[in-house]
């Protein structure tokens, strides 16, 4: 059953093999995934704190992890901001995933988002942004088959591409 849900210490062996994926693609360099293996359960109540105290050093975004699974294995990770600063309205958005890559392709990208939207809408959002780089071209058509409407992209010096921006109506 796929499903989205806090992150556990239940899904440790699947969550390691997906940060070793991601690390072979380039992704969390800093991260050492043998020492998140061992302080798994210091992580996941990291993870909560920063959903009731908020990240950032100047003003606090609530930021909440949840995690898509199918079943026993971890599949991906999804981050719900309940509120936009300037970057995140330029950039991140309220709403950011990641499918690790060797469940990518079969559905799931369209999946998270699918089941963060009512997520979203039960934390009292009415519409939120989501952004993408416009490159990517799966992620972009997940976004639009979720109701997602372009909106202006961003784009400053430095970026390697525009970053594209949609909203989704969630009334």
């Amino acid at each position: 059953m796929i499903k989205l849900i806090k992150p556990s210490i239940e899904y440790r062996d699947t969550f390691i093999e997906g940060l070793k994926e991601y690390k072979q693609e380039g992704g969390f360099p800093t991260v050492d995934s043998e020492e998140r293996r061992i302080h798994f359960k210091e992580y996941v109540e990291r993870l909560g704190r920063e959903f009731k105290e908020g990240y950032g050093d100047t003003e606090k975004i609530h930021l909440e992890h949840l995690w898509l699974v199918d079943r026993d294995t971890y599949i991906g990770t999804l981050l719900l901001r309940h509120q936009l600063n300037e970057d995140l309205l330029n950039i991140g958005g309220n709403i950011t995933y990641e499918i690790r890559p060797t469940q990518r392709n079969k559905g799931y990208g369209k999946k998270i988002l699918e089941l963060a939207l009512p997520e979203a809408k039960s934390r009292g959002l009415e519409k939120v942004l989501v952004t993408c780089d416009e490159d990517n071209i799966a992620s972009k058509k997940i976004i639009e088959l979720n109701g997602g409407i372009e909106d202006a992209y961003y784009f400053k010096e430095g970026m390697r591409v525009k970053k594209l921006r949609y909203w989704i109506d969630l009334n």
